[in-house]
């Protein structure tokens, strides 16, 4: 799998939450695009930044996110994308803080491999 498709499926499992109790989509409508702004690699939590948009009939909004990379990944050519998507859009590996606007995605709750 490659960057441009993980994206897409990453959208796609966040939008089918919608029948999660208390879900993101619930709450801001459809996850429409992310934009990467900054990878950090090499430390103890390597992860991909940036920003996500969403939109719930005619409004929008943009929010932080942060997807966290296995530790110690230290490029993109060691990311394995197939295994940062959750097997199921159920599960603990989405949070997000209103007040901060920020979503975290961290795979590795859903998958403990990755």
């Amino acid at each position: 799998m490659e960057n441009q498709e993980f994206w897409w499926k990453l959208r796609c499992l966040i939008n089918s939450r919608k029948h999660a109790r208390d879900s993101l989509q619930s709450r801001l409508g459809y996850c429409d695009w992310f934009e990467v702004r900054r990878w950090v690699f090499g430390d103890l939590e390597s992860r991909i930044q940036g920003r996500v948009g969403f939109v719930n009939g005619r409004a929008a909004s943009q929010w932080s996110f942060t997807l966290m990379l296995a530790s110690g990944t230290e490029s993109e050519e060691q990311i394995h994308w197939e295994e940062l998507l959750p097997a199921t859009s159920e599960g603990q590996w989405l949070d997000y803080d209103e007040s901060s606007r920020t979503l975290t995605i961290s795979p590795a709750l859903a998958n403990p491999h990755a």
